[in-house]
């Protein structure tokens, strides 16, 4: 049973606040053990009331004291209790936490809950913690474009209602509680009311009036309380006064709120508010300080999705429009409102779901491996990573992934040429691949060194790189690590004295799986030979996708809209200084003919962005840019057919089943394809531009049945390197 700690501010009135405190019930009834530390509230009894601890502390408050008290408060409670996960829910909470994690040691997770200034301060001292979760997609690209976090370790979730309670509410008490007449004619509003919400507050105020000279029994309920309440009743007092009667009801915060939701005929507001008097079956009108999209039904359900129903991103609506949407729902038939209100719960039931919630959290708990003590590991991964290469880090997640699949605990070392990405990206102790002395430490402490996937061992790029990777094999051998060469490939060689020198250093390794038959024949051919030598496959054919959904966002955000080919060049010595105008005289002969949109995706920016633009410049196509390797193998899987350079845009999509075709830079794409017995294969040298046409068609009529079984294959070909490393790992 793992133990969970979440922080927040508060557990005053609010829809952060309702989000945890139905996720920390949801966890309980699953098992976690789950406390809370947060500045108290209004649902610390139904917290308490569900098993679950409570601890206050003053975590609601920028005072250098009283941050200082939390700050002790919660070194003392981590301490004692040892959390397995830490989950802040709010910038202060996740300040405080942040720099405890680096002093001891445990996982550390946020969920954003909205958006925020991103001055320079705030941006020094905001932790989003290792790994998040996001509550909508224009959170996540907040997240990702304001703070650097890597797009793969964003979760997306949902705000979690409880259905059953707000579809069954009864609201019976709630006239006489607030002395309210009868009426036909009844609009809720239920936000907290504090400087972030108070316009939209405001502007409810003015619509208010402007609907109550059209319907002489207008009763409005305000519900929520806050730091501007005081302003907003003042203002609500002065409406009425003007009016000649009570037209405006505020409530001050409540825990009842599932019965004020069963109270309207029309509700208003954004995000779980409005979620939560949709599941009561009431017509909605989605109004906020950040934006507005007006009555909520088909037309708006997309646009409502996306933006976790914050309607952020869209303009905000006057008090003239909230009256006359408002109005538009008052005067429909009691079936057309009913109607409406059916459309909203059905939303809210298939979409945002409690159990979802709590799962989603939970998957994220259980991603996270126990943080050590000491930083470096027993296993040291060496190879091409940290240069914000999609195949190569697409190796190390998978290979690591592997490894753990033996050894959960196990702890590793990375060696990286950028160690501060390489870390945030895989939660991994990472160090400088050039910095001798990191590296030696790290041999110090391990037991094996595995080149995880890749070409590393070939003179055709450089010789000092094939210098360097042989001096990390010597080196480990040196100082008694085991070496393993991971699904690698071999060659080509510059030279027959680099053929020499890896022969020599190859002969002593412990363990070399390959990924192709290419690589085979040239260790044979090179006098390495031995019966610790194995064929697989590339790691990178078992590389998970990312989340569909999203990646379908990305598209719509590039403009791609129906079907899509991809393609991916790079900057080579040996291109065809005409390869753009050719290979854009392909896309759009087949944009034409097919109607499919052609869409480029740089695997490595610094090198193949200027070349992708430019190509796709000439062939009216799309770049779709910053992926993650998650994301560009889903991005593929959608595709029509796949034509590129890059060997792991080959392999994301043999790995999905889909038609490809190669321009060959390197001896590695002519083995794969020799392997995959694809022979749609052309020279970037000098490619022919009918041949370019001819393959793309034939790329479109291939078998993707039987390409799909091809790549099982593949998949259990490539589990052969991890059954061999076994013993080793």
């Amino acid at each position: 049973m793992k133990k969970i700690l979440m922080t927040t501010m508060s557990l005053d009135i609010g829809g952060a606040e309702t989000h945890i405190t139905e996720l920390c019930k949801a966890l309980t009834a699953m098992g976690y053990k789950v406390t809370v530390a947060s500045g108290g509230g209004v649902y610390v009894p139904t917290l308490e009331a569900a098993g679950v601890k409570h601890v206050t502390l003053p975590l609601a408050t920028k005072h250098p004291v009283k941050v200082l008290k939390a700050y002790m408060g919660l070194r003392k409670l981590i301490k004692t209790e040892d959390f397995d996960v830490v989950h802040a829910h709010a910038r202060i909470p996740a300040f405080i936490c942040g720099l405890l994690s680096r002093k001891l040691k445990f996982r550390f997770v946020t969920t954003a809950h909205g958006t925020f200034d991103v001055t320079p301060l705030w941006k020094l001292i905001t932790d989003w913690g290792e790994k998040s979760l996001s509550v909508s997609y224009d959170i996540k690209e907040y997240l990702i474009n304001n703070y650097g976090i890597p797009a793969d370790n964003i979760s997306l979730t949902v705000n979690g209602i409880d259905v059953e309670r707000f579809s069954g509410a009864d609201p019976t008490g709630i006239d006489e509680e607030f002395d309210l007449a009868p009426s036909s004619h009844r609009l809720l509003y239920l936000s907290r009311i504090d400087g972030g919400t108070a316009p939209a507050g405001r502007t409810l105020l003015e619509a208010a009036e402007t609907l109550a000279a059209r319907y002489s029994d207008l009763q409005v309920l305000i519900v929520g309380g806050g730091t501007d309440f005081d302003e907003m009743q003042s203002m609500a007092e002065a409406l009425n006064g003007r009016c000649g009667r009570r037209v405006v009801t505020m409530t001050g915060p409540r825990t009842d709120v599932h019965r004020f939701c069963a109270w309207p005929d029309v509700g208003i507001g954004v995000s779980r508010a409005i979620l939560e008097i949709m599941s009561a079956s009431k017509p909605v009108v989605l109004m906020g300080t950040q934006g507005g999209l007006g009555i909520f039904d088909e037309s708006t359900l997309d646009a409502a999705l996306k933006t976790n129903f914050t309607c952020r991103g869209y303009p905000c609506l006057t008090g003239n429009e909230t009256a006359e949407a408002i109005s538009a729902l008052f005067d429909k038939t009691a079936d057309e409102r009913a109607a409406l209100g059916q459309f909203g719960i059905d939303t809210v039931s298939k979409n945002y779901s409690i159990t979802r919630m709590a799962q989603d959290a939970a998957d994220l708990y259980e991603s996270m491996t126990p943080k050590r003590r000491c930083k470096y590991g027993d296993i040291v991964m060496g190879g091409y990573y940290g240069y914000a290469n999609l195949g190569d880090d697409s190796l190390l997640q998978v290979v690591t992934d592997m490894i753990r699949s033996l050894r959960p605990d196990a702890r590793i070392t990375v060696l990286s040429g950028n160690p501060k990405d390489t870390g945030k990206a895989t939660l991994l102790h990472s160090v400088g691949r050039f910095n001798p002395f990191r590296v030696v430490r790290a041999f110090m402490s391990g037991k094996v060194l595995i080149f995880g996937g890749g070409s590393q061992l070939q003179s055709a790029t450089s010789s000092r790189s094939l210098s360097y990777y042989l001096w990390l094999l010597r080196l480990a051998k040196l100082m008694g690590l085991k070496t393993v060469l991971f699904a690698n490939g071999i060659g080509p060689f510059a030279s027959e004295a680099d053929e020499r020198r890896v022969a020599k250093v190859l002969q002593k390794v412990d363990l070399i799986t390959l990924r192709d038959t290419y690589s085979r024949e040239k260790l044979t051919e090179i006098g390495v030979t031995g019966e610790n030598i194995f064929l697989s496959a590339d790691p990178a054919f078992l590389m998970k996708n990312s989340d569909p959904a999203w990646c379908a966002h990305l598209l719509e955000k590039a403009e791609v809209t129906g079907d899509y080919f991809v393609l991916s060049l790079r900057k080579w010595k040996h291109n065809d200084p005409d390869l753009p105008r050719k290979v854009a005289h392909m896309c759009r002969t087949i944009s034409e003919k097919y109607g499919i949109t052609p869409l480029f995706l740089p695997m490595q920016t610094d090198r193949d962005l200027a070349l992708c633009t430019e190509t796709a410049l000439l062939a009216g196509g799309k770049v779709l840019r910053g992926l993650s390797a998650g994301e560009a193998k889903t991005v593929i899987s959608g595709a029509r057919f796949v034509c590129g350079m890059r060997l792991h845009l080959l392999i994301y999509a043999a790995a999905t089943g889909v038609p490809a075709m190669a321009l060959s830079y390197d001896p590695k794409v002519d083995a794969f394809f020799t392997d995959t017995e694809n022979p749609l294969i052309l020279s970037v040298r000098d490619p022919d531009p009918a041949k370019l046409s001819e393959y793309a068609e034939a790329a479109l009529a291939a078998d993707r049945q039987a390409l799909a079984e091809k790549a099982k294959t593949f998949k259990e070909k490539a589990y052969i390197s991890l059954d061999k490393a076994k013993d080793l790992i």
